[in-house]
Parts: C-alpha cells; sequence; structure tokens
C-alpha cells in the first residue's frame, strides 16, 4: 500500500519513506493520478513516472534521454540545439515541458539536416509560439473567401489541413520565392496581406514537416503541411507584433494567434 495525497493541482506519494511531489504541470501527472486511485500501480512505476528524465525516455520510447540534468541525446547520440539548451532550462525551473519534447522528437524526423539546425534557431528568431501538442505556430494571410492569395487552390478555412507533396518543394534556404506551403513571422504578416479584405490566420505545423528555412532567418518558411487553426481580428495584429508574445495556446472558442499568407512570384499558398 503507497500513501498519498490528492489534491487540485499536485498528488505526493511515498515510495519507501521518500515523498515525490506531482504538479499538475507535470507531464505524467494524470496518469500517477489514475494509478494511485485505482491500485493499479507498482511502486518503481510511479517512481520513474514522477521522475522527469526517466519520464522523458518513457514519453518518446527511449529516443530521447536526458543524462546527469545537463546534456540531451538522440537514439544515443548527443543532441544540442535551441530546444535542448531550452529544455534543460525548463527542466532545472521545474516548467511544463511536454510541448517542447513532442516537438523535439518531431524535428528528429525531419529528413532534412538543415532544418533540423535551422527551425529551432527561426523559431527563437521570430519568437513563435508552441501548442500543447507540441505543433508551431505560424501566420498566413488568406482572401476574404479563406483561399490562398497566389492561387487560390488552397481553402484555409479553419479546421482545414493544407498540404503539398514534400518532393515539389525546394528545400534551398538560400531561395526565398520558390513553390511550398509558406507560414510567416510577426515581421511577414505586418509587410503582406494588406488588402482590407484579407483575413490573418494563425497555422499550426509539425517540426517533421519543414522543409526550407531561410539563411537569414527572417520573414517566412515552406513546410508541406499545416492547420489552419482560427482567425485573428486584424484589429489586433499590430498589437501583438508590439508585445511580441512568445507562447500562443488555442481553444476551440477563441481566435487566436498569427497569419500570412506570402503572393510571391512561385507561393502556392
Amino acid at each position: 500500500m503507497i500513501p498519498f495525497n490528492i489534491a487540485d493541482h499536485n498528488v505526493i506519494f511515498f515510495v519507501n519513506g521518500r515523498p515525490y511531489h506531482v504538479g499538475r504541470d507535470h507531464m505524467n501527472f494524470t496518469t500517477i493520478r489514475e494509478k494511485l486511485l485505482t491500485g493499479n500501480h507498482d511502486p518503481q512505476e510511479l517512481v520513474d513516472l514522477a521522475d522527469i528524465p526517466t519520464a522523458i525516455h518513457m514519453f518518446t520510447a527511449g529516443k530521447i534521454e536526458v543524462r546527469e540534468g545537463r546534456e540531451v541525446f538522440y537514439n544515443g547520440a548527443p543532441l544540442h540545439n535551441v530546444w535542448t539548451e531550452k529544455l534543460l532550462g525548463f527542466l532545472s525551473e521545474g516548467l511544463p515541458i511536454d510541448p517542447l519534447v513532442s516537438a523535439l522528437e518531431s524535428l528528429q524526423r525531419n529528413p532534412s539536416y538543415m532544418a533540423r539546425e535551422r527551425l529551432p534557431l527561426f523559431q527563437e528568431h521570430n519568437q513563435l509560439g508552441f501548442l500543447p501538442d507540441g505543433r508551431l505556430t505560424g501566420l498566413k494571410a488568406v482572401r476574404h473567401d479563406f483561399m490562398d492569395k497566389w492561387e487560390g487552390k488552397f481553402d484555409n478555412t479553419p479546421g482545414k489541413v493544407c498540404r503539398m507533396d514534400r518532393s515539389l518543394i525546394s528545400d534551398d534556404p538560400n531561395v526565398h520565392c520558390a513553390p511550398g506551403l509558406h507560414v510567416g513571422s510577426w515581421e511577414y504578416v505586418a509587410s503582406y496581406g494588406n488588402s482590407h479584405s484579407d483575413k490573418i490566420i494563425l497555422v499550426a505545423f509539425w517540426p517533421h514537416d519543414v522543409v526550407a528555412v531561410p539563411q537569414d532567418l527572417q520573414t517566412k518558411i515552406r513546410v508541406c503541411e499545416y492547420e489552419s487553426l482560427s482567425v485573428l481580428d486584424r484589429n489586433y495584429v499590430d498589437d501583438f507584433i508590439r508585445n511580441n508574445q512568445i507562447v500562443v495556446t488555442v481553444d476551440d472558442n477563441t481566435d487566436d494567434g498569427f497569419g500570412d499568407d506570402n503572393y510571391d512570384h512561385y507561393d502556392y499558398n
């Protein structure tokens, strides 16, 4: 029998006389609480679920490891980028890491070395947000009817997913104007979507779907898939840019986010 106490925002349980405190923002809070309440638990399993480095290892099926609290490994190889530094910082401060872990795992599944190296830099440089599931957010401008501005082929109505064959998208970071689904930064949306009839939308994409990141880390990236999430009131675009918001969360009843479309020469969306 494991002694435990469950409150609204935390769980405390004891194994071999040692207390384990699990906050609601812990990646395994719900699992640990349910196991304690049902009695369906093994003491060592609970300890492993509560221990963050072990939990990350379990959460990613052993792909991501944090060793000695200061080095991140992916499939046994050391991994160093902006996000791993952020992950270690979050761990040291006890901040929620689930979105970052999911994003990092998705990033490592991207077949492009350049995209894996440059996306974290682009995300940090332009201060784009993580969604709770690990996707990143970006901005687009679309026509009044939600179709893309360049050819009117892609429907960006909230809830729709836009896809393009990855093999048709240029992965050259030195080419800014090329076929692909474009996702923009704050700076980008401030420059485009200037027609009063345009709609500004928030989109979400997985790191593994990023095809090209510009060398100068400015304005836009090319992806092969994104989901349109919600519409942003144009009256607040300038406020969003001025406030330089870093983290964006979305629920079904709010219009949050970024948005913008590129109507440059070869922009397919």
